[in-house]
């Protein structure tokens, strides 16, 4: 019996560190900045939600990636979240007002993405995003489309 005593610190402590380790994840991304490339945006993306995947340039999912909501005008952060472990992300937008904003991909080692996206509380359509992460100096930034 005294063999197993050591079992359920162990796994008590795993699950602190694990929730320790998400808390500091998600201050990363509350603190997250304002960040764009140089390049035209395209077409401003109107949403009703802001959901999606994140992936890298093999289309390999990307866990931790932080998305962030910031005004179009100010550029301040409004709202984040960030990818699971699947690369899937899902942002609150109840309570934002329709209108212009940018949606910011951030993750550590890669460039940013960044678009453009309107938001529609009166929408009908549901679009989920794809966030392409890709490494500095590749041909191309990263960058956010419609999933098709």
């Amino acid at each position: 019996m005294k063999k197993t005593n050591w079992i359920v610190p162990a796994v008590l402590c795993a699950v602190l560190l694990g929730c320790s380790a998400n808390a500091l994840l998600a201050q990363s991304c509350k603190g997250m900045a304002y960040l764009h490339q140089n390049q035209f945006d395209p077409k401003p993306i109107e949403l009703l939600q802001v959901q999606g995947t994140a992936v890298d340039r093999n289309g390999t999912v990307l866990a931790q990636l932080c998305v962030g909501i910031f005004t179009a005008s100010e550029l301040s952060l409004v709202r984040y979240a960030q990818s699971d472990s699947n690369g899937v992300f899902s942002v609150d937008t109840n309570g934002l007002p329709d209108g212009e904003y940018r949606l910011v991909g951030e993750l550590l080692g890669f460039c940013p993405a960044n678009a453009i996206i309107n938001i529609n509380s009166h929408s009908h359509h549901r679009k989920s995003l794809v966030v392409h992460m890709n490494l500095p100096g590749t041909d191309t930034c990263s960058y956010v489309k419609v999933k098709k």
